[in-house]
């Protein structure tokens, strides 16, 4: 193209060149005319000849230049219609471009109708955030409520727990204790029976000493008056009124020891109504220990069963308290999913709306693109007139097909950059469509979280629903273990004033004791100021006196050991005090880990051996 302009320049240069010299020549002619119009001739003739050689080989080079200019005509022509081609070819790229910008278009409108979607669901989803936010607040303020209302009845049921166990340990303690001591009292209550019987045996035998010591007192009388009949006749009026005072003593003891025969019967007789009381009293205290070791078997049981499901309690609500922290785990977990869901949608509306502004971008593009080729078609058409031109005239066929080279080149190149930005809109298109499909994925990623972001948050509400109800039935079985605990309290009060007023009886059975002893010893006393005024008596009399003398010593080896007996029941009696008094002492320091209502058939049992002791005591 460039060798094509250069030879187009010097063929215009050298026709302006013929043409100047073809207009001065006849200037020179008609010069030469009126200077020498004859002389000359020759010479005009010569330069006419010269002008005409000249002429015809200007006719030659401008036959030679109208067929490089029709040559180049038609290279141009050529040209041109490889430019038409082009042209087509540009225009079919134009109308695939637009029509791939109507695609897009619609692509554009379906996005647009998508970021709607899109925005409503982002719109939903922040109101369903903002509700879940507000239920993650209230679910947190009713965990820590819940938490802190878990940690106060932990805390209060340890409490209870501790002083109920502390309180069943002495409880325990004490009960074991009193049945040990009841154990150790009834071995003793068996002991003093067999004592009992024996002394029983003991008095039977003396009573029956005792009648026959009457018996031969009455014979003493007898033989006195007898003795008495014989000696009346005696002078012996000394020895007369010896033997009339020892009869006269002798009778005195015999009214004194029939009144007091007399008495120990009376008191025998009430001794076997009172122990006829007392069998029949013992007898409904070991019903009533009988149903009241049922009672405590039965109460130990539902002890049991209660302590067993206050452990299983604990057990629940450790397992819930774990439970709870790990849905509070859980929860984290999901706010934070939230979160990057959140920003991944806020990138993606970035993106889209990157998108918008590039598509904008190509919008523009597009109409530039249009004008260009409504400018493109003023050019074809303006290029037409120039054609036309041409076969008229070959300077404006020249210029003009300069300025066609020129704008061709420019056209070529506009193609060029049409087509590199086609192609960039080819790779935008097909980016915007992997975006799209990529928002789309995203889309369905964050309807699928919401999804199970609703299912977890309506689980999360079920699982605070059955925690609420667990925590309720906690806290009635809390209640239960109370009111069980405020039973066991007042049976316990009720066990305690038995035993104070069973110390009381016997404090009472013991001070009845020490009086009988006064009583007893008082007697003894008598008996024993009796048996000697019998031995004095026995020592001033004959031989039959010194056998009466032989079997009161009898006698009064018999109360020595009786008052030996005594003796030995008074040192018992106080080893019981002792030991009661140690009892008493060790309530406190009993064993561990026992059953707390074994402390009634222990009670009662304290009680019986009690009365039995008391029984023993009356009746020895």
């Amino acid at each position: 193209m460039a060798k094509k302009k250069q030879t187009h320049q010097q063929k215009s240069a050298e026709m302006a060149e013929s043409e100047e010299i073809y207009q001065n020549a006849p200037e020179t002619a008609a010069a030469d005319a009126a200077g020498s119009t004859v002389d000359d001739t020759e010479e005009k003739l010569a330069n006419l000849k010269s002008l005409n050689t000249m002429l015809l080989s200007e006719t030659a080079k401008k036959r030679q230049e109208i067929s490089e200019l029709l040559e180049d005509k038609k290279s141009v022509a050529a040209e041109l219609t490889r430019s038409e081609s082009e042209r087509e070819s540009v225009a079919a790229e134009l109308t695939r471009v637009r029509e791939e910008l109507a695609k897009v278009e619609a692509e554009k409108e379906e996005l647009r109708r998508e970021m709607g979607e899109v925005v409503k669901e982002r719109d939903e989803i922040m109101r369903v955030k903002c509700e879940g936010d507000l239920e993650i607040v209230k679910l947190n303020e009713l965990s820590d409520e819940l938490r802190s209302e878990i940690e106060r009845g932990r805390e209060r049921f340890d409490v209870e727990k501790g002083e109920f166990e502390l309180e069943v340990r002495v409880k325990n303690e004490e009960v074991m204790e009193l049945r040990k001591c009841l154990n150790d009292m009834e071995e003793k209550e068996r002991s003093l029976m067999g004592e009992f019987d024996k002394l029983k045996e003991r008095y039977e035998i003396v009573s029956k000493a005792l009648r026959e010591s009457e018996e031969k007192v009455e014979e003493m009388r007898v033989e006195c008056e007898g003795f008495k009949k014989e000696v009346e006749g005696l002078n012996g009026e000394k020895e007369v009124s010896e033997l009339n005072g020892v009869v006269a003593r002798l009778r005195e003891d015999e009214e004194k020891w029939r009144v007091k025969f007399l008495e120990l019967e009376k008191r025998n007789a009430e001794v076997l109504e009172e122990f006829d009381g007392l069998k029949s009293e013992f007898g409904v205290l070991l019903e009533e220990k009988k149903a009241k070791e049922k009672e405590i078997d039965r109460l130990i049981g539902e002890n049991s069963e209660n302590l067993s499901r206050v452990g299983e309690l604990g057990l629940e609500i450790d397992g819930l308290k774990s439970e709870f922290g790990a849905l509070l785990e859980e929860k984290k977990a999901k706010e934070k999913e939230i979160e990057g869901l959140v920003g991944e949608k806020s990138e993606n509306l970035s993106k889209l709306e990157a998108l918008e502004i590039e598509i904008e971008g190509v919008k523009r593009v597009n109409e530039g693109f249009l004008a260009e080729k409504s400018r493109l078609e003023e050019v074809k058409s303006r290029q037409g007139d120039e054609i036309r031109e041409l076969q008229v005239e070959l300077d404006v066929i020249r210029s003009n097909l300069l300025s066609v080279q020129e704008s061709n080149q420019a056209q070529l190149d506009k193609n060029v950059k049409l087509l590199s930005e086609v192609d960039e809109y080819k790779s935008a298109l097909d980016r915007a469509v992997n975006e799209r499909d990529d928002v789309k994925r995203c889309l369905d990623e964050v309807r699928m979280n919401g999804d199970e972001l609703r299912v977890k948050v309506s689980e999360l509400l079920t699982k605070i629903e059955e925690d609420g109800k667990v925590i309720k039935e906690l806290n009635d079985a809390r209640e239960n273990v109370v009111a069980e605990k405020n039973e066991l309290e007042i049976k316990y009060n009720k066990l305690a004033e038995e035993k104070v007023s069973i110390e009381k009886n016997h404090v009472e059975v013991r001070d009845k004791v020490v009086d009988l002893e006064s009583k007893l010893r008082l007697k003894s006393d008598m008996f024993v100021s009796a048996l000697n005024m019998l031995r004095n008596a026995a020592m001033k009399g004959d031989d039959e006196g010194i056998t009466v003398n032989g079997e009161l010593r009898t006698y009064m080896s018999e109360i020595e050991a009786i008052r030996a007996v005594f003796r030995s029941k008074d040192e018992k009696v106080g080893e019981m005090e002792k030991h009661i008094e140690r009892l008493h002492s060790s309530v406190l320091d009993a064993k561990k880990k026992k059953s707390f209502w074994t402390m009634v058939s222990s009670a009662t049992t304290i009680l019986a051996a009690v009365v039995s002791l008391a029984y023993a005591t009356r009746v020895r």
